[in-house]
Formats: C-alpha cells, structure tokens, sequence
C-alpha cells in the first residue's frame, strides 16, 4: 500500500519569544495511516553566493511524530554566515525529498511536500533501465509540493538524471529539454538515453529524480512583505551502470594543457571540478578525427555568449567552432532555484582537430574568463 505523508514546515515566533530568537515548528500530515516519528534533518550552507547556495551541512535533527509536531529554536545570528551572507536552509528526509529555502529573516510559511516513510512509493521508487543505455522513471507530480502563500514564478517540475562515477564525482547531468535532446518527459513517464562515454568507461550510478522551486512573500513582525524564495527536490532510486570498453576512453586522456606543467586536470579522467580563472585553455592534442567533445563541469560569469574551439585540422587550416552558450541555454542546465548553472555541453565535431584552444566569448567576441572545469574530453571518431 503506498503511503505518502506532507510534510509542512512552519517558521513562527512564538508568544513572548525574542525577536532574535526563531521557532521552528515541523509537522507531519500522513496522506495515509501512519502511526511512527518521521525523522528528518534541518541542514544549512555557510552563506549564499551569487551563484546560489553552498554546500549545505547538518543543522538539527527532529523526529516528528504523526499527527503532532516538533519545535525548535534558531537564533537570528545563526541565519547568516560567517562572512554575513544569508544562509540557505533545507528540511532533508533520508537524501529523497528536500525542501531548501530562504532567506530566513522573519516568521515564514513553507508549502508542504511528500514523503513516503511507509515504504517504496510508485512514483519515485520506479526508475528503471530498459536496455544498458536507457533510463526511465515515472514524473513527478505537481502535487508532491503544496502550494506555498502568495507564491509566484513557481515552475512545474523540472527532470534530470545524474552521473555519479565509482569515485562519487559528478561526471554529466542531462537536463529536460538541454541541446542533447537525450531525455524526453510525457505521458506520466521521462526517459533519457545515454552510453559509455559519460562516465568514460567506469562503473557508476544513475540518480535521476526532479525540482520545481519558485518564490513566495511572507510578512516581518511589523507586516512588512519580503520575499523568500524555495525549491522542492526528488530523487528516485539509484540505478548501477558502467559499460566498459575502449570506445569509452577518450583520445585525449593524458593529453598535456598549455601552461600546466604537471599532469592537466582536464585532461586526467578525474570530474572533479577544478578553479581555472584562464581567458582560455590550450590542448596538446595531435591530429586526430573527433567526433565529439564532452565539456563537463563548466562555470563562467553572466556575461558569456558562445563557447568556442579553435583548432587547426588536417591539412593546417584553422578553424573554429561556436556554440552559444547565453543566459538562456545557460537556464537551460539550472539546477533547481538555489543551485548554479553548471553546464556539461556535447560538441558534434566530426573534424580532424589539432591543438585545439577552448575559449568563452561574450556577445562583441571578447574573451570571457573560465571560472571552474572539470573535463574536456575528446572522443576519436569509429570509422
């Protein structure tokens, strides 16, 4: 029998409380009989950034029985960082169902959303692989988040599938709706292809799962509107895969970069997203046919327009590839309503490419500095 609870946060001051002092009230509304505490955990980051929230670490522990609620207090110094930015919050249950928001400066009102203590829940308990390179799950439905007051610019929800390697990194993201074209969500289901090279021939795990995030005003002590903004996330069951082969392996694995003089970590097989701050990225790879470039891990400021390679091909001519890569293709890989927009970009070459320079551009053709990579990876072309 499915049983799915609501979880429904409330942030309120109580009677007499400070007004530095916060309650935090958590209550859980099982949509079918439950009769046991629902355990859940109130993480926060270490301070927003422009790019959204941190790394979130573990706050406080609740156990919230059914039909009842719990409390808790928070101060108002412990809602901002040590650099005196706004942290973000989350309400975590068992790394499946999470609600994030913030900024936490007054009494708020969450909107509520599922859980399934009970046991598997069909539609987020029901990923499966057809073949070795296809994945499919069920949609999220609208209703696993509950309205929040006076919401607005709340999107449905939105589907992707992870690629976590054997060492836990992060190797590739597919989004609904990016460039690949590879995920295709209707019908109550998603299905998303994929093969060897995004994981380049390791074993690994696929999480695929869903968020819809939006904003919502809530009123100060003094009635006064602020904003505050939240996202829902699911995650389905985690799915093993791994083909291995040498079709997999890259051309350019070990190939030395321009201006490295030890090993290049974009180069070394390894997802680990590196600190870059170059114009530009130059690949000492020989002449080779490629036929495609796999850019992972990839963050740039706002001002970028177009990805570019240049390279010279196999009769010495120089040539050049554009990709736009805008705020509206960067959206495109937003991860939820607090997360940054890492993008991982398939390049269909097809090209005899040598020494090819990775660069960002912004809309007048100047160069825009490369924040953060992980790999770029050259896949040789099977004739």
């Amino acid at each position: 029998m499915r049983r799915v609870a609501l979880l429904v946060l409330v942030l309120a001051s109580a009677c007499g409380v400070p007004e530095q002092l916060m309650r935090i009230s958590v209550r859980v509304t099982p949509t079918l009989l439950w009769e046991h505490d629902v355990s859940v955990m109130l993480e926060s980051d270490e301070g927003s950034t422009e790019e959204g929230c941190s790394r979130f670490f573990p706050f406080s522990r609740l156990d919230v029985p059914a039909q009842g609620s719990a409390t808790f207090d928070v101060l108002q110094a412990e809602t901002r960082g040590p650099s005196g930015e706004p942290r973000c919050f989350r309400v975590n249950w068992n790394n499946r169902s999470m609600l994030a928001f913030g900024p936490v400066l007054h009494d708020v009102k969450l909107p509520a959303f599922a859980v399934w203590p009970g046991g598997r829940d069909p539609n987020a308990d029901a990923a499966t692989l057809p073949t070795l390179r296809q994945i499919t799950f069920p949609t999220t439905p609208e209703t696993y988040l509950s309205p929040a007051e006076d919401e607005y610019d709340v999107f449905k929800p939105r589907h992707f599938v992870e690629f976590i390697d054997d060492r836990g990194d992060l190797a590739w993201r597919l989004f609904e709706a990016d460039a690949t074209g590879a995920m295709l969500a209707r019908g109550g289901r998603a299905t998303a292809n994929f093969d060897g090279t995004l994981l380049e021939g390791r074993p690994g795990t696929l999480r695929a799962g869903s968020f819809t995030a939006g904003r919502t005003y809530v009123t100060d002590s003094l009635g006064r509107p602020l904003e505050m903004a939240f996202e829902h996330r699911i995650f389905e069951n985690e799915l093993r895969v791994g083909e291995s082969g040498e079709e997999f392996r890259p051309a350019s694995r070990g190939v030395k970069c321009v201006g490295y003089t030890s090993t290049c970590p974009f180069t070394d097989g390894s997802f680990a997203v590196v600190e870059v701050n170059r114009n530009n990225l130059l690949f000492e790879l020989e002449a080779t046919h490629v036929e495609r470039v796999l850019v992972r891990g990839l963050w740039a400021t706002a001002d970028t327009a177009t990805l570019n390679f240049d390279y010279t091909d196999s009769e010495g001519v120089e040539r050049h590839i554009r990709v736009p890569l805008t705020a509206q293709e960067r959206g495109v890989h937003r991860n939820g309503g607090y997360g940054p927009a890492r993008v991982d970009l398939t390049v269909f070459t097809s090209q005899w490419m040598e020494r090819p320079r990775l660069w960002l551009a912004d809309v007048e053709g100047d160069a825009v500095r490369i924040d953060r990579l992980a790999e770029v990876s050259f896949f040789q072309t099977r004739f």
